[in-house]
């Protein structure tokens, strides 16, 4: 399975039999098989039949569309397929503060782990992080005795730590100060901001086909306009896709100063340019398997399937009194 990235003038998306073909003034740029694909997602431009829609719902492919300043506008996708009951259970589950808990510290560790996975790695490749990492394993073996009260603060330390992490490695060319965004002040949160905006619409497709509803999170609370169950597993893969991504394109010197351009209220994006090197680094990395200890390699995108699936066992564990044990950090079993 894979996504297309609509971001050029002119582009069209129609439908021909079991087919999706993109056009632009009369020319066939691609025709692309309906069952390979899950996602399609529009940046500002572009336009898309109704014939074409029609058969990406009929097939549970969504139609994602985001800003070039990195935010989610919207998606459209077929309506919830999960057994009522599930979702009820998930929404019971969230609103008992024992089991949210439980379920809070699940994704924390997840996170935390992933951080730490990240900044080791920069670590071992060279750069002088060693107080970084010693922060960042600190607060998560920390992380079972901390009062509930105390999880966002740790959260939050952990965060600061790894950007400032992050801007090291990313080096003194992009001036990269901490994690800002709408809009994003500068080319490297222009970057992120992109990067984690896509990554959302793959971990929410993941979430739909786990039968889990989007909306009620636990890490995050509920608040309108917001999907805080999705906003809850992208945590991990922010730093294991995303912020991989990033810095393998700035490393490679893929992107430049030029693949930027100034925003509204003294905000910075990426070029049209820019957007299309990021979004095919992305699929490059989402097909790319990677292997577990003690387990064959999968893709990155199904790894991102298997974390939402495993999530939602972890809901019923919780709901039937037990451990939420099926949810364990994808970081830990890397190598």
């Amino acid at each position: 399975m894979s996504s297309v990235f609509i971001d050029e003038p002119g582009t069209r998306i129609g439908r021909d039999h079991e087919r999706l073909e993109l056009t632009r003034d009369g020319e066939l740029l691609a025709s692309l098989k309906l069952q390979d694909l899950s996602l399609v997602v529009f940046c500002d431009y572009g336009s898309v039949t109704s014939a074409a829609l029609e058969a990406c719902l009929q097939r549970g492919i969504a139609v994602a569309f985001v800003s070039r300043g990195g935010e989610l506008l919207g998606r459209l996708e077929a309506p919830h397929s999960a057994p009522a009951e599930a979702r009820r259970q998930q929404w019971l589950v969230a609103q008992d503060p024992a089991a949210r808990e439980q379920l809070s510290r699940a994704l924390l560790v997840a996170k935390l782990s992933a951080l730490l996975h990240r900044v080791a790695r920069w670590s071992r490749e060279g750069a002088a992080l060693d107080h970084r990492a010693a922060s960042l394993d600190s607060l998560l073996r920390g992380l079972p005795d901390s009062p509930a009260s105390g999880l966002l603060g740790v959260e939050g330390a952990a965060s600061r730590a790894y950007f400032d992490a992050l801007g090291v490695v990313a080096g003194p060319d992009w001036a990269f100060q901490r994690r800002a965004r709408r809009p994003p002040p500068d080319p490297l949160n222009a970057l992120l901001g992109f990067l984690y905006a896509l990554v959302e619409n793959e971990v929410a497709t993941a979430c739909v086909g786990a039968g889990l509803d989007l909306d009620v999170g636990f890490l995050h609370t509920l608040q309108d306009r917001r999907e805080s169950l999705v906003l809850d597993l992208l945590e991990e893969f922010r730093p294991l896709l995303a912020d991989a991504v990033a810095l393998r394109l700035l490393g490679r010197r893929q992107l430049g100063a030029t693949d930027f351009e100034p925003a509204p209220e003294d905000g910075v994006w990426l070029t049209e340019r820019g957007r299309g090197i990021v979004f095919r680094e992305l699929e490059r990395q989402l097909s790319s398997t990677v292997a577990l200890r003690d387990a064959p390699p999968r893709t990155w995108r199904e790894h991102v399937r298997d974390q939402a699936a495993a999530f939602s066992a972890a809901i019923e564990q919780v709901a039937a009194g037990q451990p939420p044990v099926a949810y364990q950090p994808l970081a830990a079993g890397l190598r």
